[in-house]
């Protein structure tokens, strides 16, 4: 706790107690007048004393703990004028309030936008999904597939050096080249087209 609130605190407590000291003064000199005998004035001294006593002691606990930074005020504070804590004045924690919110206020705009973007992109790909169909078709990296020509009897492409088999080394055949390819002996996309094929 800064020291300036340490020395308000003590002030307004201070004149606290100098206030009601005033006020038991007063009253009890009133009562004096009224006395007549000095067993009611023993007994006003000592409810004096004791009260005197007691305020002593608050005082003394209060100061302990602002010297120790534990003093806990109960209830609402209310304060006047420019406050000021740890060499941060009071204006500047309000300010500086109102800038975090500024800032939290537009990056829950820019969640938002990226949330709605994210979902947008979702839908797409559901869309486009549904549209393919069978995820199962799909070729994906290092799946096996097979081609085949479109062509009776329907040869497969292979690698082999038999000559009687397809290899990848034939020259450009034009029709030939169409291909369907499978995966799992299911048609995976649709055929692709070869343009401009000429004899090599």
């Amino acid at each position: 706790m800064n020291k300036d609130m340490c020395y308000i605190c003590l002030f307004v407590i201070l004149f606290t107690l100098y206030f009601r000291s005033e006020y038991n003064t007063n009253n009890t000199n009133n009562k004096i007048e009224n006395m007549s005998n000095a067993s009611d004035i023993k007994a006003q001294i000592n409810k004096i004393y004791k009260s005197d006593i007691q305020s002593i002691r608050n005082l003394a606990e209060i100061s302990e703990k602002l010297q120790k930074g534990g003093l806990e005020i109960p209830g609402a504070l209310t304060i006047k004028g420019k406050l000021t804590a740890n060499n941060i004045q009071s204006n500047t924690l309000v300010s500086l309030k109102n800038s975090l919110e500024t800032k939290l206020n537009a990056l829950q705009s820019k969640l938002t936008t990226l949330t709605n973007q994210s979902n947008s992109k979702f839908n797409n790909i559901n869309q486009t999904l549904g549209k393919i169909g069978d995820s199962t078709k799909l070729v994906r990296h290092q799946d096996t597939i097979t081609i085949r020509s479109q062509k009776k009897p329907y040869f497969r492409l292979q690698n082999s050096q038999n000559a009687g088999y397809a290899q990848f080394n034939n020259h450009n055949q034009a029709g030939w080249e169409k291909m369907n390819i499978e995966k799992c002996g299911h048609p995976a996309m649709t055929p692709v087209s070869v343009h401009n094929c000429q004899k090599g």
